[in-house]
């Protein structure tokens, strides 16, 4: 492969894009009911693009830290021009919102909204204590509702696009305390650089509490069945009860990288 289609490529992190055009399929399937699975691949399509939109846009926005942090990045590497970057992702925003937009109003508006908050969060928000974590979460859960709404039947997909946004919160909490050296260096005000790693890995153990506690109540108010309970506590809160105890003695899982 070209070195030059094989660093756009790495620039949009195709593990991060197969991971939400996944999201929104599950959005769409998890209500049970599909109006259109010709709307719900769409929208897959039109999120995709936008998530790699995002992630261009944040390696522009961030080359001084990945010089830091991640020299080996298309960016900081002298692969891609930032011109060039600039462009790729402004083309990747507009396409998946034009696409977004054949489904229906309500998806225009989320894809819109969608691409405008990963664009400031790479602008502005990242370096906000608080704030870049939350449009992570946020974008990341409304994944979820996008494929609801494709689908014609958004209730349970908010159900899950909140699971997304509280595990989210938590993962960006802990990759702050992984990038502390390089974003302390251009002066970002993170929470671990702000309050300090420990306080840091506290708050990221309470929103995953917060989210164990979410997926258990979920069931108790009828939005999800008995068979429901029983998955999620042996699939997803086990494992959740893991990560909570790994982070006193780990701040670099794997499973929470990038």
């Amino acid at each position: 492969m070209d070195m030059k289609i094989k660093a756009y490529i790495i620039l949009t992190r195709p593990v991060n894009i197969v991971i939400s055009f996944l999201s929104i399929l599950a959005g769409g399937f998890v209500t049970g009911s599909i109006d259109s699975l010709a709307a719900l691949f769409t929208a897959a399509l039109s999120g995709s693009l936008i998530g790699a939109g995002g992630n261009v846009i944040n390696d522009y926005f961030d080359v001084e830290i990945d010089r830091i942090n991640k020299p080996f990045r298309p960016l900081p590497a002298g692969l891609i021009s930032f011109r060039k970057a600039l462009i790729f992702s402004i083309a990747l925003f507009s396409s998946g919102i034009i696409i977004g937009s054949l489904i229906s109003f309500t998806a225009f508006v989320i894809s819109f909204f969608a691409a405008i908050s990963l664009f400031f969060y790479s602008y502005k928000f990242k370096v906000m204590t608080f704030w870049g974590n939350f449009t992570v979460a946020f974008v990341s859960g409304m994944a979820f509702v996008y494929g609801g709404v494709a689908a014609g039947n958004y209730l349970k997909s908010i159900v899950v696009g909140g699971f997304a946004f509280f595990f989210h919160l938590a993962r960006e909490i802990v990759k702050d305390c992984e990038d502390v050296e390089g974003d302390s260096s251009l002066g970002a005000g993170t929470i671990p650089i702000k309050y300090g790693i420990p306080r840091a890995i506290r708050a990221a153990q309470s929103v995953i509490f917060v989210l164990i506690a979410f997926t258990i109540s979920v069931y108790f108010f009828g939005i999800f069945k008995l068979p429901y309970l029983i998955a999620v506590i042996l699939s997803v809160d086990l494992v959740l009860v893991y990560i909570m105890l790994s982070l006193n003695r780990d701040t670099t899982l794997n499973f929470l990288s990038r």
